[in-house]
């Protein structure tokens, strides 16, 4: 679980701190260091600038997204966790076999 809300949080919080330091053209580049040197450059970089620009776009919208689904998925287990700790009501097939 600890690794979902790793890798729910880390991206838009990279991007968040890309667009906040104004980090775009070092980060481009570092992107652009790690891509296979086969395909040429003029493609690795614009691709490169176009994951950190739409990057920077989505960045906030995904970390509400990520927080909202945390926060039902928390609840969920909060009520479902309160709800086993409470004596089950008999259901009707359990007084039929009882007598």
């Amino acid at each position: 679980m600890i690794f979902a809300l790793v890798g729910s949080f880390g991206p838009p919080v990279f991007f968040l701190a890309v667009r906040q330091f104004h980090w775009e053209d070092g980060t481009a580049q570092w992107i652009v260091s790690i891509m296979p040197h086969s395909v040429a450059l003029e493609d690795r970089r614009a691709a490169a600038d176009m994951a950190v620009s739409y990057g920077e776009l989505a960045a906030a919208d995904m970390i509400i997204y990520s927080a909202i689904m945390w926060g039902v998925i928390l609840v969920v287990r909060i009520f479902k966790r309160g709800a086993k700790k409470k004596d089950p009501v008999p259901s009707l097939d359990d007084s039929l076999h009882s007598g």
